[in-house]
């Protein structure tokens, strides 16, 4: 369910970057987005209650720390993160864009062996070095693919980047304070202050907004709300490592999508570029399940 919400983002974001700003869709489907996981991270609450009452985990309250972690998380997921990769969509194929921001789980790899302490391997580092070749002829900026620039496809992967370092950043929180709790807290964040950077400069807000209603709906509530819902359940079943296959079933789906839906064509590179990717992903994948 993940991979299917998820597998979607760039088709909506193509649909709606015809008629709508980037940073004011990003605004609106995370301000959905959060509204629709937010009953789910007050039953979080609720449950943690229990469990304190019952001795299995210790108290904890918010903190001036906690709060302010998922502050930046927000300011890193939404306007930074997502917005700029909303741009980039705009000027690329939704293949291309999906392919690129499937890799973000190799990027927090990196951010996690410079903020949270687990090394990076040789291995690991070859893994990375595999889905980079990938996104070099996925983009193939030596004979571009019409609907693809060079500019849009490194918005995108600075997005990618970008959602790496959310990852990682939101565990910090998430950990004391539940990660569903945290999800919908920086989303919220994230869109307040992406509502200040929308009104500083002047973009539009509500422009368009009547004659592209079902996408910005389905981008919160499908896409932003129930990806992130589906995510952080899974995680909190069975763990971060198999909720990272729902990127890897992405990084297939979304390209087939975008053919049936958008018409776009897939040249010779970008199965090469897919192939590559999902080979890095999968051998990332399995040796991380194998050590635990």
């Amino acid at each position: 369910m993940t991979a299917l919400c998820f597998g979607t983002l760039e088709i909506a974001g193509k649909i709606a970057g015809n008629n709508l700003d980037p940073y004011q869709f990003t605004f609106w489907r995370f301000l959905i987005g959060a509204t629709v996981i937010l009953p789910i991270a007050l039953s979080e609450q609720r449950e943690r209650q229990k469990a304190v009452s019952a001795g299995e985990i210790k108290p904890h309250k918010a903190t001036l720390n906690d709060v302010l972690i998922v502050i930046a998380a927000g300011a890193i997921c939404v306007p930074i993160s997502m917005g700029i990769a909303q741009a980039g969509i705009i000027r690329s194929n939704a293949a291309t864009a999906a392919v690129i921001l499937g890799t973000n789980g190799m990027f927090s790899m990196v951010c996690a062996h410079f903020l949270a302490g687990e090394k990076m391997t040789k291995t690991k580092v070859g893994f990375l070095f595999i889905a980079l070749f990938g996104l070099l002829f996925m983009i193939c900026p030596w004979d571009i693919q019409p609907g693809n620039t060079i500019q849009g496809a490194l918005m995108v992967l600075f997005g990618a980047m970008l959602f790496g370092l959310y990852t990682v950043t939101g565990k910090f929180a998430g950990r004391r304070i539940g990660s569903i709790t945290q999800a919908a807290g920086s989303m919220y964040a994230g869109a307040v202050l992406q509502l200040a950077y929308i009104l500083i400069s002047g973009r539009p807000l509500l422009e368009g907004m009547a004659d592209n209603l079902p996408v910005i709906i389905y981008a919160g509530i499908v896409v932003t709300g129930g990806g992130y819902l589906f995510m952080f359940l899974t995680i909190k079943h069975a763990g971060v490592q198999v909720s990272a296959i729902s990127f890897f079933l992405k990084i297939a789906i979304a390209p087939l999508l975008s053919v049936i839906v958008l018409g776009e064509s897939l040249t010779w590179n970008c199965f090469l570029g897919i192939g590559l990717v999902l080979l890095s992903s999968y051998l990332n994948l399995r040796e991380n399940l194998s050590r635990n």
